[in-house]
């Protein structure tokens, strides 16, 4: 395998980190196998943002000061501690990580960044699993959501920077990382507390199916999700044959949104999702479509009704191809997310669309470190036509451990 897959499948490794995953230290204490690993990444950004502002709610493009700085891409870094073993005939596991970035913020705080201030640090993954290779895999505590997660870890802006740097709404002077495609293409699968089971390997074919905590969200009036839990899928079909590989997949999540205070009452918010990849030699394509009712953009919840109660519709896509010359990958992306209004909703400034044009470079400096050169096209237009325009250049890289 080429060193790029390698490289890009530890990445889907570490973030799904289960039994088996590839570490830099790897310890046998008795029964048990302890490992170490993660990633360390950090880009040169240059944002030139939207002078002549309009307002777009919901939109990711940055307006007013073009920014120069120096931050995590998609990726915070990470270290993860994992534990795995044999018992009474289950394959069990335990993941820990810990995901710090390299901005100048103090905790908790956004800003410009000062000397004294310090980094971000969260917890992501906290989780253990039991099952046999015969039947399946149990897994509870925190880690992936389900829905959405082929599509951030087919992302090649996983390795990179995408949309929402620096003066973007995820950029390191406002939050940890950056967006990649996260609101230009899907819905953030996002770490969400979780009890999900994932059958074997049958030939290619593989589904999981979770009780997950849902998300709070709402747009104006508040809505909670205590009284009941969230619900989530997947399956896929892997094939390899012929020279040629790939996957297909499709996807669910439904949740309810609870009335918090007096106010509109609650609705169930509902998305489906498809999506495949294939590779044929050097070549990868990536394509991808989700479809949501009541599950807002960018974020599950975020602007997911009029607040009114009334549910908006959204909906978007990615397709990607990238190709190998030796130790360079070339990547070129496009993708999109749209929010609908509602027919009780005089709809003006609120987002109509969010949608990126991505060209990397990919240069496998070592079988560890892979440095970049990026650049990201970012258009956030309102339903009444008014648009913001955001052009980034992003240089660096990532080493995996």
């Amino acid at each position: 395998m080429a060193q790029m897959n390698k490289i890009s499948l530890a990445v889907a490794t570490l973030c799904l980190m289960g039994a088996g995953a590839a570490n830099a230290i790897d310890i046998q204490a008795g029964d048990w196998k302890l490992g170490i690993g993660g990633n360390v990444n950090g880009f040169l950004t240059s944002d030139t943002c939207e002078s002549n502002a309009k307002t777009v709610v919901g939109g990711l493009a940055c307006t007013g000061t073009s920014t120069v700085g120096i931050q995590n891409g998609l990726l915070p870094n990470e270290i993860s501690f994992t534990a795995s073993t044999r018992q009474d005939d289950l394959d069990v596991s335990a993941v820990i990580s810990l995901w710090p970035t390299i901005d100048t913020n103090a905790p908790g705080q956004t800003g410009t960044g000062t000397g004294t201030g310090g980094t971000g640090l969260n917890s992501r993954q906290g989780f253990f699993t039991f099952g046999d290779k015969s039947w399946g895999t149990v897994k509870i505590g925190r880690d992936l959501g389900i829905f959405a997660s082929d599509a951030i870890l087919s992302d090649m802006t996983l390795l990179s920077v995408g949309a929402g740097s620096n003066g973007g709404i995820a950029g390191n002077y406002n939050g940890p990382t950056t967006l990649g495609r996260i609101g230009t293409g899907y819905i953030y699968a996002d770490w969400i507390p979780q009890i999900s089971y994932s059958t074997p390997d049958l030939n290619g074919f593989n589904a999981t199916v979770g009780v997950v905590q849902g998300l709070n969200g709402g747009n104006g009036v508040g809505y909670s999700a205590i009284k009941q839990p969230g619900f989530q899928g997947k399956a896929s079909y892997s094939f390899n044959g012929g020279g040629v590989g790939g996957k297909v997949w499709a996807g669910f999540m439904t949740q309810k949104f609870d009335q918090v205070a007096t106010g509109p009452q609650g609705y169930d918010a509902n998305a489906y999702e498809v999506g495949g990849k294939i590779d044929v030699s050097d070549f990868e394509a990536v394509a991808y479509y989700y479809d949501g009712d009541g599950v807002g953009t960018t974020l599950i919840g975020v602007l997911s009704d009029d607040g009114a109660g009334n549910k908006r519709k959204s909906s978007g896509g990615y397709v990607q191809g990238t190709y190998k010359i030796g130790k360079v990958k070339l990547g070129l992306s496009y993708g999109e997310s749209k929010l609908d209004c509602t027919s009780q909703e005089a709809c003006t400034t609120l987002l109509d669309k969010n949608d990126a044009g991505i060209a990397s470079i990919y240069y496998s400096l070592t079988k560890s470190i892979t440095l970049v050169a990026e650049y990201i096209n970012t258009e956030s237009k309102a339903h009444n036509g008014d648009k913001n325009k955001q052009e980034t250049f992003a240089l660096g890289g990532i080493i995996f451990f």
